[in-house]
């Protein structure tokens, strides 16, 4: 059984990281990711690598429009983050090697 993964275009994904900036209930934004949590487990876990994402760009773009700082945004999907890894890492099935391509837009 071949899993799909949820496809994202640039400003779809622009909307995503927009979210994590807006929101001022952390609880609210984790039970948001907890519905899917294979899929933005991999797209925080990306957003969370800071300047080594293959996504900076549109993070950067985020940021200077939401005139927040990238850091916070980092920050902010390494926290959501931690809430929803409660399993084992090596359990999930990673979507970009499903897709055999570039998470660069999702």
């Amino acid at each position: 059984m071949v899993k799909k993964m949820k496809s994202l275009d640039k400003k779809a994904f622009e909307t995503m990281i927009s979210s994590f900036v807006d929101t001022r209930d952390i609880k609210r934004l984790v039970d948001k990711c907890s519905k899917d949590r294979t899929f933005y487990y991999f797209v925080l876990k990306d957003l969370s690598r800071g300047q080594n994402s293959l996504n900076y760009k549109i993070l950067q773009k985020v940021a200077r429009k939401k005139k927040v700082s990238e850091n916070f945004i980092i920050e902010q999907t390494k926290s959501v983050l931690s809430y929803i890894t409660t399993y084992d890492e090596g359990e999930l099935d990673n979507y970009y090697e499903m897709l055999k391509g570039s998470p660069e837009y999702i």
